[in-house]
């Protein structure tokens, strides 16, 4: 009954969802090599700055003190977590300029063919399909016959003899 009442709000929903899909698809299309490596380079300068904030705040505890150690280390963890990350963005660098070229050709390709979109709301369909199907089946093989006991499995075992 709720969904009879607010139709309307589900079909702008729906429709803004579209539409927002089409325009970060645009978005994509013109800046992923941006977006990617400002992302990258976040990473880099977060980890860095967050083992710089880490060894710096030990010195608000004093040295015999075992926070003192832990931020310590938490520091170099950090700084050595950065430089592992760095090396593999330099080993891989030629496999995210594809990774580029990949998401700006999936961005143009949505926006030529938008019907895309729609293969989620499909497959969501089919499976809601499925399940109630599947549980009709269930519903209709649970109600035929009536439940009872039956005999405890494998008796049969203690009443003949067996010889190898």
């Amino acid at each position: 009954m709720d969904v009879v009442n607010v139709w309307q709000v589900i079909l702008i929903t729906v429709g803004s969802a579209f539409l927002l899909g089409m325009i970060y698809m645009g978005f994509i299309r013109c800046f992923a090599g941006i977006l990617i490596w400002l992302s990258i380079i976040g990473i880099i300068a977060c980890l860095g700055g967050g083992g710089y904030w880490v060894w710096k705040y030990k010195d608000h505890y004093s040295t015999t003190d075992n926070n003192y150690k832990y931020l310590q280390y938490g520091g170099y963890a950090l700084w050595g977590l950065d430089g592992v990350f760095l090396i593999l963005v330099l080993c891989c660098c030629s496999r995210i300029k594809l990774a580029v070229a990949i998401m700006k050709v999936t961005g143009s390709f949505i926006m030529n063919v938008p019907q895309t979109l729609l293969m989620p709301l499909m497959f969501a369909v089919i499976c809601m399909g499925w399940i109630a199907a599947w549980a009709f089946t269930a519903i209709y093989l649970f109600s035929i016959g009536n439940i009872e006991p039956r005999p405890a499995p494998l008796t049969f075992l203690t009443t003949v003899a067996w010889t190898p």
